[in-house]
């Protein structure tokens, strides 16, 4: 019985992972900008913001302010370039919290439904997208596989991608 569960579990968190709406051959990257942060990663739980400290959308530089703090407050050291894409159609918390519980939350802790972010994972995750923005910067492709790879942190697959790609 446990075993089915399990399996379950993995297929419902399967599903989840394949609605991964970062496929992005459409377009070029754009800067990663450094957080300034001096905090260390952070591990635990994010504290659920009110949507009330949303900010005014006649301010745009003000939603990429946000979200430098936000990210930087947890440790993390660049702000995913991505991130900057997504606030053309989505508010800053919203961004915020979809990128980091799709790629902040180790798979172990995904299969036992804890959200307890690691940002010494997103960390990692941000170094290979940037890895892989510089490639496209060269040459445009479609980085939805890798998006899914680091999303199910399958780094050793990223990084074989990622090589091929650099030497193509």
């Amino acid at each position: 019985m446990i075993e089915h569960l399990a399996k379950s579990l993995k297929l419902i968190i399967k599903e989840q992972i394949s609605g991964i709406n970062y496929g992005d051959s459409h377009r070029k990257p754009y800067a990663y900008l450094p957080t300034y942060t001096n905090t260390p990663p952070y591990r635990g739980q994010l504290p659920w913001l009110s949507s009330s400290c949303d900010v005014d959308p006649s301010f745009p530089h003000l939603y990429r302010e946000l979200l430098i703090d936000l990210f930087g407050a947890i440790g993390v050291e660049y702000l995913p370039e991505v991130c900057l894409y997504e606030l053309e159609s989505r508010a800053p918390l919203e961004v915020f919290y979809a990128f980091v519980l799709r790629f902040g939350i180790l798979v172990e802790d995904r299969l036992e439904e804890r959200q307890i972010i690691d940002a010494e994972v997103l960390n990692r995750v941000i170094g290979y997208l940037m890895w892989m923005d510089r490639l496209r910067l060269e040459r445009l492709f479609d980085s939805k596989e890798i998006y899914k790879l680091l999303s199910q942190q399958k780094f050793e697959k990223v990084e074989k991608i990622l090589k091929t790609k650099e030497q193509s």
